[in-house]
């Protein structure tokens, strides 16, 4: 089983609609979202000058068309309201499909800029309001609500970790709750009592190498545990900037493979992707693409070092990547970037800095079901 781990953005969203019109979320696939921004929604917006309702998911701008008979002027909006779970309900349609509401020690993702994650703060110093969020997925029939102890923030203790499982179970009848957790210690009875046999454990060791963990791995199998085990990583480190990959860094995916020999029924990652969350980013930096190849389990990656061109040097990228082509595909045509590439390099269109980051999700899926022929490694 593999755990596809995204944050709810605009880019992992491009990737996961790409997937989908392609049939890749296939059976032993199950998405973990992130929810790390809130997406906004109003019922209705009211014309000024008509006094009518127009139904609108968002507020037209003064002076916009809106139907054959009249101008919209000024709105005045009528209730406001959070739509992210529906908003994930619609993009993963009836897949199965993780929900969790993001929490974190901000003080390990150093390029992170306050003023860009509101709700990540929020919800990482208010326990109260964020089991309150966790409650919301619980009574939707096609998401996992997952409980998330983390290291940095205020946790439920091990009886209120098993007195909330149960509240979760009790609004989702019994369907399936997934726990998140980076250290067991003080939890072994929470999660042996709390889990049952439909249920998933998510081991998050994050940025952690494998064999750093072993001692770990062992004491969470000795428990006993029935409920499904999912390993979650991530291998490309946060501070590693992008020239180092130029200098022949290696990020280590062996998760992908030894995952089964430590007791775990499935794994996750990011895709290719950083765990990292919004900071200003800029025009300028370092154009880098990062391919990754099944069938040796590694990066292949291609890198522009000169930082005042910024998202153009994906020119020379480009260029390089379909000179490899051969080297990237078992038989021509079969990988869904290198086809969109080839496409848009013709029209000399080579996307921006956030292009990337869906063609990096995209290729890092693709291959794995192709290696594989499903997603049961």
């Amino acid at each position: 089983m593999y755990m596809m781990t995204i944050k709810n953005r605009r880019y992992e969203y491009v990737a996961v609609k790409a997937l989908t019109e392609a049939d890749y979320f296939k059976d032993g696939l199950i998405p973990l979202v992130e929810v790390v921004q809130e997406k906004v929604k109003y019922d209705n917006l009211v014309d000024s000058e008509s006094g009518k309702y127009i139904l609108e998911n968002k507020p037209y701008k003064s002076g916009a068309r809106k139907g054959q008979d009249h101008w919209c002027k000024a709105k005045d909006y009528s209730t406001e309201y959070d739509a992210t779970l529906e908003d994930i309900e619609k993009r993963f349609k009836d897949t199965c499909v993780f929900v969790d509401y993001f929490r974190c020690d901000m003080r390990l993702y150093k390029d992170a800029k306050d003023r860009k994650c509101p709700l990540v703060i929020h919800l990482s110093n208010n326990l109260p309001a964020y089991l309150d969020k966790v409650k919301k997925v619980a009574i939707d029939t096609n998401m996992i609500p997952v409980i998330t102890i983390k290291k940095g923030v205020g946790n439920l203790d091990s009886a209120g970790l098993i007195k909330f499982a149960q509240e979760l179970k009790s609004l989702r009848q019994g369907r399936s709750i997934a726990i998140r957790i980076d250290d067991i210690d003080g939890y072994e009875h929470a999660l042996t009592t709390a889990l049952h046999l439909n249920d998933y454990l998510i081991y998050d060791i994050n940025e952690t190498p494998l064999d750093a963990r072993l001692e770990e791995f062992d004491e969470l199998n000795d428990l006993g545990i029935k409920a499904t085990k999912i390993l979650l990583c991530s291998p490309r480190k946060r501070d590693t900037g992008n020239g180092k990959y130029g200098e022949g860094h290696v990020i280590n995916n062996s998760h992908i493979t030894d995952y089964a020999r430590y007791g775990f029924n499935g794994v996750g990652d990011y895709a290719g992707l950083r765990d990292n969350l919004p900071g200003d980013g800029g025009g300028k930096g370092r154009a880098l693409a990062l391919l990754y190849c099944g069938r040796s389990n590694e990066f292949c990656a291609y890198i522009n070092d000169n930082v005042d061109l910024g998202s153009r040097g994906y020119r020379k990228v480009v260029s390089e990547i379909l000179n490899d082509r051969a080297k990237l595909e078992r038989v021509p045509g079969e990988c869904m970037v290198l086809e969109a590439l080839s496409k848009n390099a013709g029209t000399s269109s080579f996307g921006a800095f956030g292009t990337w980051i869906s063609y990096t999700i995209e290729r890092y899926v693709q291959q794995l079901y192709l290696t594989y022929g499903n997603y049961h490694f």
